[in-house]
């Protein structure tokens, strides 16, 4: 049986997803490991303390030294003085220049004595304070529970790999799995947010004791200009904030397993925002066009396919549609389920390739076999069948798409396909690591970096780094600001 090569994609992005997990357990470790150790120098049975003790024994030594010296000459190795030993007097000159010199180094072991005193009680109150920043870093919050959660995930993402029936277990333990890593880690972020850690941590993130929970800026500012753009057909009132919380985009495919890529967002993700926007597109067609719920679902898929072209049919075929079996619990189902949307996406990119020139068609083509394969593989592992289309709901979604073809607004928005010639080229860029990364359109690069990872899938890793490299490039405008806005509380995201 051919290599599941949606399972591997999912369980290879769910990975990545939890390294990140991983590095913030890490450093979170790290920083209560150099915590520990200013502890251990500050407290009053610590080095400092210890190192304080030395010095006030040998100052004792000293001052039993020179009091020999001022009277009788000291037994061997003790600095104290001799019993009955025969003192040999100087003269006079020489003995109150001795004299002197004498009780000018006992005066500086007098002054050393109360430095050293002093010393010890700054120790103690630079102890006490530290107790408060160790009581509110966030060194001091509870991460066994996320590592417990974190090590069972991977322990699960490791076991599916060599599972007999991987999809059943897929479908039934990883959503309770993720939850509870997911769980954890908004707790870990909600005790960051008691203990007042910023978000932005541009001067200290080069310390690896201190963890960066900031969002990363390039992902944030696509995301941004994506959403922007997708948005057009839709009237002011009814858009969705771009600003609303990065929640809605990271826990995209959150119901079913980890969402990727927290707080370091997963371009291999980006595409699925599509789907967001679309709904708010077919709301809108649907003042004039009663549809169902599910009808709506159907028609912000094709409109996220129209806007963003192959990336987001990659996108939901290999991160988030469920090939498993989806029995129908009683009657007709409201919503389409995974096999009718993907059947429908992927009969509408062969539509879309039917009025492009050969070699252009021909691309496109190979796209769809391509997602088409990967796809039946996993439907076959998984035990499920093609379900095809309700024809009411076709009907909708051919009359969404004359509506796509016809309002200007919406053709603006569309994504130029006759731009798939280049993908292939710029998804050897992503994969050539002695070349130098550069900008390119952002939908086109979130369709070529799925075709890279498919064709060389050992590469994803650095094929994503070199695409969030190319995304940094592109010039998005000034940097959006990211974090609590204080105007309302801290209740909103800015």
């Amino acid at each position: 049986m051919p290599a599941d090569l949606i399972l591997q994609t999912r369980l290879d992005v769910l990975k990545q997803a939890l390294e990140e997990v991983t590095c913030v357990i890490d450093a979170m470790t790290e920083q209560d490991d150099r915590l520990n150790a200013v502890e251990d120098f500050l407290s009053p049975e610590g080095s400092l303390a210890a190192a304080e003790n030395d010095l006030s024994v040998h100052i004792g030594v000293i001052r039993r030294r020179l009091d020999g010296l001022l009277g009788r000459s000291a037994t061997p190795g003790t600095g104290l003085p001799r019993p009955n030993a025969v003192t040999h007097r100087p003269g006079k000159d020489t003995e109150n220049v001795r004299t002197q010199r004498i009780e000018q180094v006992r005066r500086h072991l007098r002054d050393a004595d109360a430095e050293l005193k002093r010393l010890g009680e700054l120790r103690d109150l630079v102890y006490e304070s530290f107790q408060d920043v160790r009581r509110w870093s966030v060194a001091g919050l509870p991460v066994p529970a996320l590592r417990d959660a974190h090590d069972e995930y991977q322990a699960l993402l490791r076991e599916l790999g060599e599972e007999p029936d991987p999809w059943r277990r897929f479908r039934a333990e990883m959503p309770r799995r993720g939850h509870e890593v997911l769980s954890r880690y908004l707790e870990l972020l909600a005790g960051m947010a008691v203990r007042g850690l910023p978000l932005e941590t541009e001067d200290v993130s080069a310390v690896p004791a201190l963890v960066r929970f900031d969002l990363d800026a390039t992902l944030m500012a696509a995301y941004k200009a994506l959403v922007e753009h997708l948005m057009g057909p839709v009237p002011p009132r009814l858009r969705d904030d771009p600003n609303r919380s990065p929640l809605a985009l990271m826990s995209a495919v959150g119901r079913r397993h980890l969402p990727l890529g927290y707080p370091q967002w997963s371009l291999w993700a980006l595409p699925l925002v599509g789907r967001r926007v679309g709904k708010a597109v077919a709301a809108n067609w649907a003042q004039k066009n009663p549809l169902t719920p599910g009808q709506r679902l159907l028609c912000a898929d094709r409109y996220a396919l129209h806007a963003l072209g192959p990336s987001y049919l990659y996108a939901t075929v290999f991160l988030e549609f469920d090939p498993t079996v989806e029995p129908a619990a009683g009657g007709k189902p409201e919503w389409p389920s995974d096999a009718q949307r993907a059947t429908l996406l992927l009969r509408q990119l062969r539509a879309n390739s039917a009025g492009l020139d050969t070699p252009l068609r021909n691309r496109l083509t190979t796209v769809a076999e391509q997602v088409e394969k990967a796809w039946r593989v996993a439907r076959v592992a998984a035990g499920g069948d093609e379900q095809p289309v309700e024809p009411g709901d076709q009907d909708v979604v051919d009359r969404f798409d004359e509506e796509l073809a016809r309002a200007k607004v919406m053709r603006n928005v569309g994504y130029p396909l006759d731009t798939i010639a280049k993908l292939h080229s710029a998804a050897e860029e992503l994969m050539d690591e002695e070349k130098p990364v550069v900008s390119m359109v952002l939908r086109d690069l979130m369709s070529a970096m799925w075709i890279a990872r498919l064709r060389e899938p050992a590469q994803a890793r650095v094929i994503h780094t070199r695409a969030k490299e190319s995304a940094s490039k592109i010039p998005f405008g000034p940097p959006v600001p990211v974090g609590r806005d204080p105007l309302d509380g801290g209740r909103s995201w800015v």
